[in-house]
């Protein structure tokens, strides 16, 4: 007997929906007519088995957590079903002796005790010796698995499989999109990307920032940056308008409010252009960096010594020149002589191996940048 539809429906469901699989697992537990059914990882190199998923008699906390601390040890289920080929189906009541059974301490003094009799399981997946099995248990109200059962069972065994693979799959790229999201966060520049309709499907902090200060740059709905001056803006839209349409892109200077410094925002093609758009598509996604030119480095003296490995009273000279301070000043107000500051200045040389106060003070920079770690005028 094939998988029905609605079955087969929650178990592609699944890969994006944790809701859909325990609906998969009530479907498998009527139609097999059992209490109870799960989804188990075994690690053979331990050996450990740990419910992932389940409905029923093994959803019960006490249960789930009985089995985990105190009898996954002794199941000799999940073992032996992990020796099955991939995709294989057996059942405990024939994979084990009649004596072993009445002997065996996990049957007899816990799973019987839970109301279950026998374990109908499968191999739906191996890797690197870490097993994720799936297990439909009768009470002893049901009769024995059937031959014609563990067909049945073999039959949906690969849909499960795969369906379980795809959401493995799906749940490590959603993991490193969340790391490449966050990493794009702590850039100091303002980051922005749109889509080939011209949508925004990421704003980083930096540029969610930018434009709260409403001072010459925005957001509409959609995410999309906008100058509040009117030619500003007509050539902000242009030139991701032509960089949709194959244009190498350009920067375009946004002017803002109180004579600061205008922003200078670049917009270019982004090289992912088939993953985020699809190779059907005409119009090429477009990446805008917004750099705001009246940012400055954040001097954090404790960050500056662990980075270039300075003494903290080096690095808090080289802080406060990175912070617009000259030797002159920073002796007057450290209450230093002029001799001293020279000894730190050499002492960050030495220990960073450059030669000049400019070089020193953009390595500086550069680091802290990389960092995220800035602040405004």
């Amino acid at each position: 007997m094939p998988p029905g539809d609605a079955l087969l429906a929650a178990l592609y469901d699944s890969v994006v929906e944790d809701s859909a699989l325990e609906r998969a697992l009530h479907l498998l537990a009527e139609q097999f007519h059992c209490p109870s059914a799960s989804i188990i990882s075994f690690d053979a190199a331990v050996p450990q088995a740990n419910v992932l998923s389940a409905v029923g008699t093994f959803e019960d906390s006490a249960v789930k957590d009985a089995y985990q601390t105190e009898w996954a040890a002794f199941d000799p289920a999940p073992r032996a079903f992990s020796a099955l080929p991939f995709g294989g189906v057996a059942a405990t009541g024939t994979m084990f002796s009649r004596d072993f059974l009445k002997t065996c301490l996990f049957f007899n003094e816990f799973y019987r005790q839970i109301g279950l009799e026998e374990c109908l399981g499968g191999n739906l997946s191996s890797r690197n010796g870490h097993f994720a099995l799936i297990g439909l248990q009768r009470d002893n109200g049901r009769r024995p698995f059937t031959a014609g059962e563990v067909q049945t069972l073999n039959g949906i065994a690969p849909h499960l499989g795969r369906a379980l693979q795809l959401r493995r799959t799906f749940a490590q790229q959603g993991a490193k999109l969340a790391s490449l999201g966050e990493t794009i966060d702590r850039l100091a520049v303002g980051v922005i990307v749109l889509d080939h309709e011209g949508s925004a499907i990421h704003v980083n902090r930096a540029a969610r920032e930018i434009a709260a200060r409403n001072d010459g740059l925005w957001l509409d709905r959609s995410g999309v940056p906008h100058a509040a001056q009117r030619d500003a803006d007509r050539a902000l839209v242009k030139l991701c308008a032509d960089v949709r349409l194959g244009d190498a892109g350009g920067i375009v200077r946004i002017p803002r409010r109180d004579e600061a410094r205008p922003y200078a925002v670049m917009a270019a093609p982004l090289p992912a252009r088939t993953a985020l758009a699809g190779a059907q598509a005409d119009a090429t996604p477009v990446l805008i960096l917004i750099h705001d030119p009246g940012a400055q480095v954040l001097g954090m003296p404790e960050t500056i010594a662990a980075i270039f490995a300075l003494p903290i009273a080096t690095a808090r000279l080289v802080a406060a020149l990175a912070d617009g301070a000259d030797v002159k000043s920073y002796a007057e107000q450290q209450g230093i002589t002029t001799d001293a500051v020279k000894f730190h200045l050499k002492t960050a040389f030495a220990k960073t191996g450059l030669r000049s106060q400019t070089r020193l003070l953009q390595a500086v920079a550069r680091a802290l940048a990389d960092l995220g770690l800035r602040k405004r005028e």
